[in-house]
């Protein structure tokens, strides 16, 4: 049997634990919800640290301006390098107890699996690990699931995966983040400024890896409004079947066959459930949904999304917004309202309506072809 390899990625709070849910019950598919979410961090640090980087606070992060210059050598990284089994182990052990990691993984199941596996490359381990730990083994479909892990997906596509990016309008992102019970799935608040960048990350690379023929995106709208139709498009991305709509008549069940409350900011619910699409009109405040807007204006308009701001006002936007939520991270204070980073954003803008350096390019849009589809919007 031909068996496909799947990664499933997107910013927190974008839909991602919803759509593996969804693939999960699919006949042909097992997908693994963040089973070792510490293995891409660890990669990534361990890239890091040989890059002279490794004081990075959050290895997984929006990639722009410095640290993304390094893309094309972490690619090479991800190739080149044998992860081993002491990597494994230590990386295992890290994870103890990590409420991040959602897919239950028998220890002593897993030892003989991590035993087993010989020194590879990044592809070829989380194809390995995905082959031992997925139920039922014999899935013609064999996924993984983990959030921020986009710079990921140029390798694992080179080496044969299939790869989704869902995404989720940014302001119903922060709304589910910092309202309701965001914080027991995102953690404690991040500076506004610091969630955005890491969205436009996945719109980013859902602009520049659209040539992969294995690599589809959709957005959460979507899905939950016609499920039907965009699932269709994933089965025939994937080389499934159409979906049997009706296996979700009952609810969404978790990866045990057991009925999935969801993991909403605001309520439970059994099934496909559409009421949080534009949450953010009743709960974010709105200079942050107009700051939102302003930075993130091409990215919106290309996604489809609605602006109420006209582009001519984004500078004052900008410059006049005041961070309304509380600074939980010290290490994250230079985003709150930092004139630096206000007038890297006014920068960013203002390259998209002039001739710019291809190293502005790289470092504002992290590819060439990202700055000439976004520049397209506001043209």
């Amino acid at each position: 049997m031909n068996v496909d390899n799947l990664f499933l990625t997107g910013m927190q709070r974008s839909g991602t634990t919803l759509l593996d849910k969804l693939l999960g019950m699919h006949p042909a598919a097992s997908i693994l919800s963040q089973p070792f979410p510490y293995l891409f961090i660890e990669a990534k640090k361990y890239f890091l640290s040989l890059s002279g980087k490794s004081h990075e606070k959050y290895p997984l992060g929006n990639l722009f301006l410095s640290m993304g210059a390094d893309k094309r050598a972490f690619i090479d990284f991800l190739g080149e390098h044998q992860f081993d089994l002491e990597f494994l182990k230590n990386t295992f052990a890290k994870m103890t107890g990590y409420s991040g990691q959602y897919t239950d993984l028998d220890p002593n199941h897993l030892q003989s699996v991590l035993q087993a596996i010989a020194p590879s490359d990044f592809a070829n381990i989380i194809a390995e690990l995905s082959k031992a730990l997925s139920e039922p083994c014999d899935a013609r479909i064999r996924g993984v699931k983990e959030t921020l892990c986009e710079e990921f997906l140029p390798c694992l596509l080179s080496n044969g995966f299939s790869g989704i990016i869902i995404v989720r309008d940014p302001r119903d992102v922060l709304t589910s983040l910092n309202h309701g019970k965001g914080a027991d799935f995102g953690g404690l608040l991040k500076p506004t400024l610091f969630n955005i960048r890491n969205w436009r990350k996945s719109v980013a690379y859902i602009l520049h890896l659209e040539k992969y023929r294995k690599f589809t995106w959709i957005r959460y709208e979507d899905l939950v409004s016609e499920p039907s139709t965009f699932l269709g498009q994933i089965a025939e991305t994937l080389g499934i079947s159409p979906f049997n709509m009706g296996m979700f008549s009952s609810g969404v069940k978790d990866d045990k066959g057991q009925n999935w409350s969801g993991n909403s900011s605001f309520s439970a619910h059994r099934g496909i459930d559409s009421t949080s699409v534009f949450k953010y009109t009743e709960l974010l405040p709105t200079e942050v949904r107009h700051f939102v807007e302003a930075v993130c204006y091409p990215e919106l308009h290309w996604l489809g999304y609605p602006v109420s701001i006209d582009w001519r006002d984004r500078e004052d936007l900008i410059l006049g917004f005041k961070d309304p939520y509380p600074i939980s991270r010290p290490e994250l204070e230079r985003f709150v309202n930092g004139q630096v980073k206000m007038e890297e954003e006014l920068q960013r803008l203002k390259i998209l309506t002039c001739a710019c350096m291809q190293e502005e390019k790289d470092a504002y849009f992290l590819f060439e072809d990202v700055y000439d589809k976004l520049r397209i919007t506001i043209q």
